[in-house]
């Protein structure tokens, strides 16, 4: 009776024992995953609000850019005038949306490469359990050491024994070289399914990391406009410099007020209600500069429509000059 007794309070303890110690574990785990997940959405809300600035300063460079004249940072390839207009009117809420996904993205992101360090390294060295990732990282380590060698080894070699001179492609020695070349395959073999590896991890990372920047294109050249969030904010830089270019407007502002003497006005554009009715002016593709207002009647109109014929073709001519080649101010 008493040695049953006795069995039955060790296997009572030793269940009470291994139950605290699952809890013990459960809210070891629970409280690394909630400090991770707070951490993540740390990290995740500092990236996006860095890509913000980084995205305001981007397309202001842009502007002065093109307002230069160089568009060599655009694609080959631009939408149409319609298809811009379109674009541009998508971008404010395709911004939104890309923008609180990419959060939510880089916060899972985060998450899981925070949640492994955690529980992989620290948790296995505070003893909780046993080192499991970590002698996994050992076995792998010496495979890896070796194929770093070999990748920055054939870099060295060629460096400094079959160049001729540093800044040139000469190849000297050139049998041992393609003996070299043709040794080195079977290494190359071995060491590309690093490079594969490689390659995706930095093509899944960049894709993380730019996926709410719609100023970055996360297709390669020549396939961008493929890429929706990019296309609406070509066509948004397309509209904004439009109606934007300081050149073309100090010009206009010039040639009115230089119209408006001739004519002997002596109207204030800001003051009457000409300006307050006038939407928006551009040029249009003959040189001449329209202004395209939502009632016009009386001498209003007859006045704008003075000023739009005032303008003559070298005038005209000056304005293409100015809003391609003088420089941004």
């Amino acid at each position: 009776v008493v040695v049953v007794v006795v069995e039955g309070l060790y296997h009572c303890c030793f269940f009470l024992f291994s139950c605290f110690i699952f809890l013990v574990q459960f809210c070891c785990f629970f409280f690394v995953s909630l400090f991770s997940l707070y951490l993540a959405a740390l990290l995740s809300t500092a990236f996006q609000f860095v890509f913000l600035l980084l995205l305001f300063a981007k397309h202001k460079t842009r502007l002065q850019r093109l307002a230069r004249g160089d568009r060599s940072h655009l694609p080959p390839k631009m939408p149409s005038p319609a298809a811009s207009v379109a674009a541009a009117v998508k971008y404010a809420g395709f911004q939104t949306v890309y923008t609180f996904s990419g959060w939510i993205i880089l916060c899972l992101c985060f998450f899981i490469v925070l949640a492994t360090i955690a529980y992989g390294f620290v948790l296995p060295f505070m003893g909780i359990y046993g080192h499991f990732l970590w002698n996994f990282v050992l076995q792998q380590l010496p495979p890896l050491i070796l194929s770093l060698l070999i990748h920055y080894g054939q870099f060295y070699i060629c460096r400094y024994v079959f160049l001729i001179v540093a800044d040139s492609v000469g190849i000297q020695h050139r049998r041992w070289f393609f003996n070299f070349d043709l040794l080195m395959v079977l290494f190359n073999a071995v060491v590309g399914v690093l490079s594969f590896l490689t390659r995706w991890l930095y093509t899944i990372a960049f894709s993380v990391l730019f996926v709410a920047r719609l100023d970055v294109a996360t297709l390669p050249r020549g396939y961008e406009l493929m890429d929706p969030g990019f296309y609406a904010y070509l066509g948004f830089l397309q509209v904004d410099y439009y109606y934007s270019n300081p050149t073309f407007l100090t010009f206009a502002r010039i040639l009115i007020e230089d119209q408006q003497a001739r004519l002997g006005s002596a109207v204030d554009l800001k003051s009457t209600s000409v300006a307050r009715r006038a939407t928006s002016s551009h040029i249009q593709e003959d040189g001449y500069v329209q202004y395209i207002s939502d009632d016009e009647s009386g001498d209003d109109a007859e006045l704008l429509n003075d000023l739009h014929h005032g303008l003559n073709d070298t005038a005209a001519g000056t304005v293409r000059q100015a809003t391609t080649a003088a420089p941004c101010t």
